[in-house]
């Protein structure tokens, strides 16, 4: 079987690994927001889908991941943007990051909330140790 794009790969993976469903919401409002939050990624041009992110993660003030009080999918598929933003190639340049800490300080612990998490931090550490073996 093959399987490509983004969202269906997404799919994929947790229909086959998250057989508890707990990184899924499989129901109402919430089951819907996951996947707006998804294909919100795909939009085409960095730019575009910058300001589209700086712009919904306002609305979700006071919550402490996209959907609510659960960390879902969603949440964590923005980490390798966030990766990208904050290590090289650092998309928005070397100063963002405290930009982002100072102008949008929700957003960051946000962040800071997925990163902290063992399985994220692990996968992190692999990319990094990748990067470095890459340069060599």
């Amino acid at each position: 079987m093959k399987v490509w794009g983004s969202s269906a790969i997404i799919d994929y993976l947790l229909e086959t690994y998250d057989k508890d469903n707990e990184l899924r919401y499989t129901s109402g409002h919430e089951k819907f927001l996951q996947k707006s939050w998804m294909a919100m990624q795909i939009k085409k041009g960095l730019q575009s889908a910058i300001d589209r992110y700086g712009n919904e993660y306002l609305k979700t003030s006071g919550k402490p991941y996209l959907i609510g009080d659960e960390c879902t999918y969603a949440d964590l598929a923005f980490q390798t943007w966030h990766w990208s933003l904050i290590y090289p190639p650092q998309f928005m340049g070397a100063g963002f990051i405290d930009e982002w800490k100072q102008d949008f300080p929700a957003a960051w612990a946000w962040y800071e909330r997925i990163q902290a998490r063992p399985a994220v931090t692990k996968v992190f550490n692999d990319r990094l140790k990748t990067m470095k073996a890459s340069k060599h």
